[in-house]
C-alpha cells in the first residue's frame, strides 16, 4: 500500500495458507502472515499473524456467497499481542460466456472485533473483480474503504490486488 501522501510503500504483506476442504460448502484455513508496515512517518511496526478461518460458501447458477470467520493472534513487535474475531461477508455474480467464466464481480463487508479491547474496531467494505488466470492460479482486484474506531488513522481508502496459487 501507498500512503503518507506520496508514492511511498507503507505497508507490505507475505502469508501462506491451506485450505482443507471438509464437504461441499465449509472449509478450515490455517495460516501464517507477516505485515511491515509505516502508517506513520518512521514508524515501523512489524507483526506476525497465525490466522484459524472457518469457510463457508454456496454457488448457485447466477450467485455465490461466502462467509468467513477467522481467529487472529497478533504477534506484535512495538504494542501488545492481541487476538480479533473477524467475520467477512462476499457476494459475487460471475460473468460468463457461454459456459465460461470471465470475471466475477464482488463486494464484500468485514467486521473486526478485538477480545482484548472489548469492541468492534474496524469495518471494511470493499468492491473488485476476480479472474482465474489458469486452473492454478487467480487474481483479485479491489477497492477498500477501511473505517478504523480508534488509532490515527481513521478511514483509508486503497486500491489493491491479491494473487492466488492453488497446488494440488
Amino acid at each position: 500500500r501507498l500512503g503518507q501522501n506520496r508514492l511511498f510503500p507503507v505497508d507490505r504483506r507475505i502469508g501462506v495458507g491451506i485450505d482443507l476442504r471438509i464437504n461441499n460448502s465449509f472449509s478450515f484455513s490455517p495460516s501464517y502472515y507477516y505485515r511491515s508496515g509505516e502508517d506513520t512517518r518512521n514508524r515501523r511496526d512489524t507483526e506476525h499473524r497465525v490466522r484459524f478461518d472457518l469457510n463457508y460458501s454456496k454457488k448457485w447458477s447466477k450467485v455465490a456467497v461466502k462467509n468467513r470467520s477467522r481467529i487472529e493472534y497478533r504477534i506484535r513487535n512495538s504494542r501488545p499481542d492481541s487476538v480479533r474475531y473477524r467475520n467477512k461477508f462476499t457476494f459475487s455474480v460471475p460473468i460468463k460466456k457461454g459456459d465460461n467464466e470471465v470475471f466475477t464481480p464482488f463486494v464484500a463487508d468485514e467486521i473486526y472485533y478485538d477480545f482484548r479491547d472489548q469492541e468492534f474496531s474496524r469495518n471494511e467494505i470493499s468492491a473488485g473483480i476476480s479472474k482465474k488466470l489458469s486452473k492454478l492460479i487467480s487474481a483479485e482486484f479491489f477497492y477498500l474503504h477501511r473505517t478504523n474506531r480508534s488509532g490515527t488513522i481513521r478511514t483509508i481508502n486503497a486500491v489493491g490486488a491479491n494473487f492466488k496459487i492453488q497446488l494440488r
